[in-house]
């Protein structure tokens, strides 16, 4: 399970760091956001080669919605601003 989260978590981190430079952005609080929301996404999809394993399969859902609900509240904070 750990392998997967790295990878997940180097996945993540090129994405984010290529969008970010390609868009000459700054990392605030909406790109964190998208980055927690993009980053669950992936751990959840990466869920698919642990199905037979019921202990790391809840885990891995326990963090990807956890990342997804904070990121979704950062992007609903500051849009409402």
């Amino acid at each position: 399970m750990w392998i997967i989260l790295v990878i997940n978590l180097l996945v993540a981190m090129a994405i984010v760091y290529f969008g970010l430079k390609e868009r000459q952005e700054d990392f605030n609080l909406f790109t964190a956001g998208a980055v927690f929301i993009v980053f669950g996404l992936i751990l959840i999809i990466g869920l698919v080669l642990v199905m037979n394993n019921f202990e790391e399969l809840s885990v891995l859902q326990f963090v990807g919605g956890i990342l997804i609900a904070i990121g979704i509240r950062l992007v609903l904070f500051i849009v409402s601003r």
